[in-house]
């Protein structure tokens, strides 16, 4: 067996132990709760980003798309008219304000079908064209000046000042340039060129061309009549640097831009390097793509954010201030912790020494029960011999008396009988509560209806006096002792007889029922009742309500009811009383066994 001082030992352990777990539990909580609240802000922030990023490539797309508006435009110009001139093309784009409505544009050119039989003659009608200035264009000739089966010349150029130097200039001697006509030409679509060096005019620039062929009044309608019918391209001129110039780049670390639209070709593996890039990528930084569809080829945008932008796309102060209160709260709880064994440590050794006095008070409590019993059953015994030689004595009295005995004499006689009357039901009553015992119950199975019967035959003479009605109910068998519940519905059916109304014919009423594993046995009479406040003081010994005189009895029936029942592991109380009578109810536990015989 553990000895106190082991105990002990064992409960200030745990006692320093639980605080120290309630800390680490606490902490482990928290880191749990700060690496779920982090997830979330990074993957906001990852949403950010994402957002942002769309954000971006959406407005470059369309900042593409509005340029092309700009050749639709012009293109609708050439379809309306069989001839535009030089001078009408400048007069349509200075009529929109081209420079101002479209900055992002660098020049917006027509570039004429020419095959290469009439080459000079088309030389010669440009070098002689006066619409915009007198002198012409004397200087105008094909660059490069190469033999190809036909020539797509360069020959009006909007605005025209800056970019003169451009005239002349021969689509068809560049692979790159050609294609993008071709596919253009062959799709009636809009075409772009691959990134181009645009190495013509110093400095060098990275940009793209824009192509929208030209069919005349003529719509085609397959591959045949578009190159039947073509007679030349709309070209929009754009350098990538003005053309991204309006964004807000500077929001990301880096952000460049390829074109990946020969990647996915079959047998093509090509190292695509960016055509325009701002900022650089840090050590850390998070990049996403995106793709952007331009035409007839693919843009793909790769923007990369720096860990400090990153963090600051959303505030972590959150993080901070879950961090300090959940560490608040950790540290709290295990103080409270300690506190709180502390405490129930206490609340132990008092429970134990209370338990302690409660073992004793009920061994104190029995003894003293065992010596009131054994009090009473020595007084009932030893009262019984004076008591009887008191009859006696009256009788033996009464019989020498009989001729001369005078009126005082009878009435002292009959009081001196009525005392031992008394006396006498005192000794039985006394002996009946010495007899309430739970250690010597003799437990068997009681017909409670057979028992109620056989009560009433004892009582017949008394029940027959009052003119009494007893109804029973069915009424179930239970596990008791057989004479111990005699005693108990011996005292209160007497009872019910001895505080009858004299208003009223006295019927009693008897039923059973099952509640909770428990038959509640109800004993209702229409007697005088018992007023609520005496409720519990009727179950006290030698407690009456009544004097002597009115009623015969000795306080101890109902109380010895009590303790029947409560040595049979049940309770007995008043469930309703008042002028109307009294209903007691007896609730005895109900055997498991004995209800499935029953079934």
């Amino acid at each position: 067996m553990m000895d106190a001082g082991s105990k002990g030992s064992m409960t200030g352990r745990c006692q320093q132990a639980l605080p120290a777990a309630v800390l680490l539990a606490g902490l482990v909580l928290t880191a749990f709760v700060l690496n779920t609240v982090y997830r979330d802000i990074q993957r906001n922030r990852m949403d950010e980003f994402a957002r942002r990023s769309d954000e971006l490539s959406s407005r470059i797309s369309d900042a593409l798309e509005t340029q092309q508006y700009l050749l639709m435009g012009v293109r609708s110009l050439y379809e309306g008219a069989g001839y535009v001139g030089r001078d009408g093309f400048q007069g349509y784009l200075e009529s929109i304000d081209m420079v101002k409505s479209f900055p992002e544009i660098y020049a917006v050119g027509w570039v004429p079908r020419v095959p290469h039989h009439i080459v000079h003659e088309f030389v010669r009608s440009v070098r002689d064209d006066r619409s915009l200035n007198d002198e012409g264009f004397p200087d105008f000739k094909l660059k490069p000046d190469n033999y190809v089966a036909e020539h797509h010349v360069l020959t009006y150029l909007y605005p025209l000042e800056r970019n003169s130097w451009m005239l002349g200039f021969d689509l068809s001697a560049f692979a790159e340039r050609l294609l993008t006509l071709e596919n253009a030409r062959d799709s009636g679509q809009f075409a772009i060129s691959p990134p181009l060096a645009m190495t013509l005019e110093p400095p060098t620039a990275m940009g793209f061309l824009l192509m929208l062929p030209s069919y005349g009044e003529i719509e085609p309608e397959n591959l045949a009549q578009r190159r039947q019918y073509y007679r030349g391209m709309l070209m929009g001129i754009f350098r990538y640097e003005k053309l991204l110039e309006p964004f807000r780049l500077d929001e990301f670390t880096a952000v460049e831009i390829r074109d990946i639209s020969d990647v996915n070709e079959p047998k093509k593996t090509l190292s695509v390097t960016p055509f325009y890039s701002v900022g650089e990528v840090s050590a850390g930084a998070r990049t996403l793509y995106r793709n952007i569809r331009v035409a007839n080829r693919e843009w793909q945008l790769a923007i990369s954010l720096g860990p400090l932008a990153h963090a600051q796309l959303k505030s972590s102060a959150l993080l901070w201030v879950i961090a300090f209160c959940a560490l608040a709260i950790t540290l709290a709880g295990a103080l409270g912790t300690g506190r709180l064994a502390a405490s129930r440590d206490r609340a132990l050794r008092q429970s134990e020494a209370l338990r302690k006095d409660l073992v004793q008070a009920g061994q104190s409590l029995r003894r003293a029960d065992d010596d009131l019993r054994q009090f009473a059953s020595v007084t009932s015994h030893d009262l019984q011999v004076p008591v009887n030689n008191i009859d006696l004595s009256v009788t033996l009295l009464e019989n020498a008396l009989t001729s001369r005995m005078s009126p005082p004499v009878r009435e002292n006689l009959d009081q001196l009988r009525d005392s031992s009357t008394r006396l006498h039901k005192l000794t039985e009553d006394l002996l009946d509560f010495s007899r309430v015992d739970r250690d010597t119950l003799t437990l068997d199975v009681v017909d409670l209806d057979q028992l109620f019967t056989l009560v009433q035959a004892r009582l017949a003479p008394l029940i027959n006096e009052a003119e009494a009605v007893i109804d029973t109910g069915k009424l179930p068998q239970i596990k008791g002792d057989r004479e111990q519940l005699r005693q108990l519905v011996t005292n209160l059916l007497s009872n019910a007889v001895k505080y009858r109304s004299p208003a009223r014919k006295l019927t009693v009423r008897v039923d059973a029922r099952l509640v909770d594993g428990y038959w509640q046995i109800s004993i209702a009479d229409n007697g005088i009742g018992i007023e609520e406040r005496f409720h519990d003081k009727v179950f006290k010994p030698f407690q009456r309500l009544h004097q002597h005189e009115d009623i015969v009895g000795t306080g101890l029936g109902l109380r010895i009811c009590q303790e029947i029942v409560e040595c049979h592991e049940g309770q007995i109380r008043i469930a309703a009383s008042g002028d109307e009578g009294t209903t007691f109810v007896v609730s005895l536990p109900a055997s498991d066994e004995i209800e499935q015989k029953a079934a």
